[in-house]
């Protein structure tokens, strides 16, 4: 479990550079933009195309970092009314759906990649097949925190740690 746990955290230490970077490009280039336009009366042509492609991607390898802590947005008011037992239980599934999902997520993604339909960028020139690739990217990632949540949650599942499953049916970080 140690080497899965060291897998995560690297991985989660990446993503958030990546975001962090991300929101960094889109501040820079929206605020060229607004200089190019209003002060030199000389618009970006590319600025809009690269920070709808940059969102794209923090969009998805946001999503994958939310799974980690299972911190998407989910209702449990019927889970938490549960037994232990069946709190777990109900939880631990649900997350086994949810994984059964992302790997559905990888394969439509990957074809979407993978078809001959692409587009180059009206103004940056490129294939879009990079701004697809978002996609399966971050839903690819989700694999490794989802099979880390699945394993924890079995884990204390095993241990009989009622907390652990008070704190994730409300939705807390753990």
């Amino acid at each position: 479990m140690g080497a899965l746990d060291r897998v995560v955290q690297f991985v989660d230490h990446i993503g958030r550079i990546l975001i962090t970077a991300g929101v960094a490009i889109i501040a820079c280039v929206m605020v060229a933009q607004v200089f190019f336009r209003y002060v030199l009366n000389s618009s970006l042509e590319w600025s809009e195309e690269l920070c709808i492609y940059t969102l794209m991607y923090i969009v998805f390898i946001g999503a994958f970092m939310l799974v980690r802590n299972w911190e998407h947005i989910s209702i449990t008011v019927f889970v938490n009314m549960l037994p232990f037992k069946w709190k777990a239980i109900t939880l631990i599934v649900a997350k086994f759906f949810c994984a059964l999902f992302i790997i559905i997520g990888i394969y439509y993604g990957f074809e979407m990649v993978v078809q001959a339909a692409h587009r180059n960028s009206p103004s940056m020139g490129f294939s879009t097949r990079w701004v697809k690739f978002s996609i399966p990217l971050g839903i690819s990632m989700m694999t490794i925190f989802i099979v880390n949540e699945i394993i924890r949650d079995i884990l204390a599942y095993r241990r009989r740690d009622v907390l652990y499953f008070d704190r994730l049916g409300e939705g807390g970080t753990l």
